[in-house]
């Protein structure tokens, strides 16, 4: 019976935040009322509050979410040999690099939202130091094996590969996919840069590039 109720509410707390995320991508964070995202589960109010306190609650869920998909994509580029050849691979929209709750569409939101509710803010400073943090570590483990110069700051250099990517999640919102698979071959040269290769390989032919994190449904 336990487990049965355990699972009854997970899914009703998957179908929260499921609703929630729907409503803040229309409305966003600030617009989206606790009644909006009533009306989008089909559930009452009370019934809502019987699994998150408040909408405040709801946003440091799906956050926590998007830690744990960050989290599986450190885990994914571990596992592979050249960290570089794996950073660049990973750029491709069909590499499956985790499940995430916050997408391209609320990319702007998110980080409007952070400068404006502490708890938000927290939450996204807290998700993208443990991006940064998992990232530098790579980077440090691969100039243990020869791959990356000793010169390069781990840290400096996993900052700069993180707002490249997001900057490109970003720009997913104003232009289409054929205006951005040609910042392919300019973002895979200063990906490589970035770590410290000199004599780069060209290839200027544009290609499909991510902009949306994968989500559900």
């Amino acid at each position: 019976m336990r487990k049965a109720n355990a699972e009854k509410t997970e899914k009703r707390r998957r179908q929260v935040l499921d609703a929630a995320t729907q409503c803040f991508r229309e409305k966003g964070f600030a617009g989206a009322s606790i009644a909006d995202i009533c009306r989008e589960a089909g559930m009452s109010p009370g019934h809502l509050y019987h699994y998150f306190a408040s909408k405040d609650d709801i946003v440091a869920a799906i956050a926590e979410e998007d830690r744990a998909a960050a989290a599986q994509t450190m885990g994914r580029l571990a596992e592979e040999d050249q960290l570089i050849d794996a950073l660049l691979l990973s750029l491709n929209p069909a590499v499956d690099l985790g499940d995430y709750a916050i997408d391209g569409a609320l990319a702007f939101d998110v980080f409007a939202e952070a400068g404006r509710n502490p708890r938000v803010g927290a939450a996204v400073r807290s998700i993208y130091r443990e991006v940064n943090d998992g990232l530098a570590a790579l980077i440090s483990e691969a100039q243990a094996k020869g791959q990356i110069p000793s010169s390069i700051d781990p840290h400096g250099a996993a900052l700069t590969i993180t707002a490249l990517v997001e900057g490109l999640v970003v720009m997913g919102v104003s232009h289409d996919d054929t205006e951005l698979a040609r910042a392919t071959p300019t973002v895979k040269r200063m990906i490589r840069a970035a770590l410290g290769e000199t004599d780069i390989a060209s290839d200027d032919r544009p290609a499909p590039i991510r902009t949306r994190r994968a989500r559900r449904g």
